[in-house]
């Protein structure tokens, strides 16, 4: 696996990539589905049911029966006898409680308690079936409302069939204050994994959409009427009911209680103590992607072989646990695929850094054309440091190339939105904490600023500016002076230096500590080390540095170094696809 936010950053040798064994891995805080609690309902009777239709029907005759012997003997409305049945394992969680006043008193309340409210998930087979339940249970819940004179609603029934009302339409204002929802349209799409801390009963036969979960109070699944047979032979079930029970797993998620009703001949037969457990279920081999005995069909391009010969030595078996996240591990593939193979030059005209620059000064037209020129300038290895800044400086000046360069950029829509960005996440926090601290000034230090850098967000903001903000530029020409010549903005101070990034001796920067360091779409160079420890050296108290360039641009290992000047890294983002942001928190405790 590429961990996307370490190797994800580097080019991908899709040569190293080979076959290898099966590695079980797992995750902090993770449930997985062999942690799950079994209730395996060993009933002779229903056992001997032929067919789920008549499981479902069973099922839902019991949970309307049980409910309603519970809150009439709750509500002493009549004496029951009480018999233990399964659903009762499950409606448990919808009922609190461990006397029948504690249960009373919880159901009569106006609004849901805050917390302790889960959920029960039932399936069944048949939709009639569904809907007679649904409507039996409010029905109970009516009974008992004109009985005791009071709006009575102990949790919600929610029903997902074909065309069923949206689960927006379906709650009533009790539930609607509790989620916080009461204001939104109907109609809204809101799917079951937002249902969390709401106590309901989920009724559904095939509706949930494939890899959709259920939220962490979940904490019961009842799947009697689901599967059948032995756990040595779930009769074709097995992948199926991996997914199923799958959606009670996930991170940070209580045991969840799975309800089956499923024999063990082998157990039986040993004549040991039947107690199922989920690692009593066999589960065949469900991936069979790469079985030669498949056939390729008469539209695959290797419809004349007799086996899947150069497919079998491609595929990629992606094989863990349920909700554990290979949809998103896939999925971060795919990016990192689409970045390795495709020319950003096709959706803007940003330079791809897939290929090695010429080093050889061309005529060029386009913005990737010149910034591949500048970048083989300041990384030709066979000049010096000083030599390279010096022909980088004299190739700016050529043709009013820096001008032409910058006017570029700024016309550049995902320039202006990778700027917002750095603006709204990086630097409105930090404002308001230097307010808070009651400094004078916020400053700012923007590496290769240009014409069109972090100076022009804070210009059209400057009304709202507190505390002031000063910002010193530096880039190699001359023209970023002209920037100083605008007065018209009393809350924003722009300083220009002409110069070196990473090796100016401007005595307003040498005495002065910053708030923050911009490198943004500035560093030409493969190798950032040296422009990291001059940014390091800016921070004589906490501050943050916000590094960004096109996706890819960043060289290897370059979190390590910053990590080693006592940086910390918090979450990088992307913009537009093209560009990435990588803000780091410099310790105050941790100076070079």
């Amino acid at each position: 696996m590429i961990d996307l936010y370490g190797d994800e950053t580097q080019r991908v040798d899709w040569s190293k990539l080979r076959h290898c064994e099966t590695v079980k891995f797992g995750t902090p805080e993770y449930r997985d589905i062999f942690d799950l609690r079994l209730y395996n309902n060993k009933d002779p009777h229903f056992l001997k049911l032929s067919t789920l239709i008549e499981r479902s029907e069973v099922v839902a005759a019991e949970y309307k029966d049980t409910i309603k012997i519970c809150l009439e003997s709750v509500f002493r409305l009549q004496s029951h006898s009480w018999d233990w049945t399964a659903a009762w394992e499950a409606l448990i969680f919808l009922f609190p409680g461990s006397r029948a006043d504690e249960i009373a008193a919880r159901a009569r309340t106006a609004d849901y308690p805050p917390i302790d409210n889960y959920m029960v998930f039932l399936r069944l087979q048949v939709n009639d079936h569904i809907i007679k339940l649904h409507k039996d249970i409010l029905e109970i819940f009516q009974t008992i409302s004109t009985k005791l004179n009071i709006a009575f609603q102990p949790f919600e029934v929610i029903k997902f069939i074909q065309d069923s009302d949206f689960i927006l339409n379906q709650l009533p204002p009790k539930a609607l204050r509790h989620l916080r929802l009461k204001d939104q349209t109907a109609n809204y799409t809101l799917e079951v994994g937002k249902l969390n801390n709401l106590s309901c009963l989920i009724l559904v036969n095939d509706k949930l959409g494939m890899g959709e979960r259920l939220p962490s109070t979940c904490m019961a699944f009842d799947v009697r009427s689901r599967y059948k047979g032995d756990i040595g032979d779930m009769q074709g079930f097995a992948s199926t009911f991996i997914q199923d029970i799958g959606r009670c797993c996930r991170h940070r998620k209580p045991k969840a209680l799975i309800l089956m009703s499923m024999t063990d001949k082998a157990y039986q037969a040993s004549g040991k103590i039947d107690k199922l457990t989920l690692e009593d279920v066999q589960f065949p081999q469900l991936h069979r992607l790469l079985d030669k005995k498949q056939l390729p069909t008469a539209a695959h391009p290797e419809r004349n072989s007799k086996v899947f010969s150069e497919l079998s030595s491609s595929s990629i078996i992606l094989d863990a646990e349920p909700q554990i996240g290979k949809t998103g591990a896939i999925m971060a593939m795919l990016d990192i695929l689409y970045s390795e193979h495709t020319l950003l030059a096709k959706t803007s005209a940003v330079p791809s850094m897939l290929t090695k620059p010429q080093l050889k000064i061309r005529k060029s037209n386009t913005l990737e054309e010149i910034t591949v020129e500048l970048c083989a300038i300041v990384n030709d290895s066979d000049e010096t440091l000083n030599a390279r800044i010096q022909k980088l400086l004299t190739t700016l000046d050529t043709n009013n190339l820096f001008h032409h360069y910058h006017d570029m950029i700024d016309k550049l829509k995902e320039a202006k939105a990778l700027l917002e960005a750095i603006y709204n996440n990086n630097l409105i926090a930090p404002m308001n904490s230097a307010r808070k601290a009651k400094q004078r000034a916020f400053s700012i230090v923007d590496c290769g600023c240009g014409l069109h850098g972090i100076l022009h967000m804070f210009r059209s903001n400057s009304s709202d500016l507190d505390p002031a903000v000063r910002i010193i530029g530096i880039d190699l020409h001359k023209s970023i002076l002209q920037l100083q010549q605008n007065n018209s903005f009393p809350n924003v101070t722009f300083i220009g230096h002409v110069g070196d990034m990473a090796s100016t001796d401007h005595t307003v920067i040498k005495n002065a500590p910053f708030n923050v360091v911009v490198c943004s779409c500035s560093l030409f160079e493969n190798d950032i080390t040296r422009h990291i420890h001059w940014a390091n050296k800016q921070f004589q108290m906490g501050g943050m540095l916000i590094i960004a360039d096109v996706v890819r641009r960043f060289p290897d290992k370059f979190e390590t170094t910053l990590q080693s000047c006592g940086f910390k890294s918090r979450i990088p983002y992307k913009i537009c696809d093209i560009f990435q942001v990588w803000p780091f928190e410099k310790d105050s405790n941790n100076t070079e």
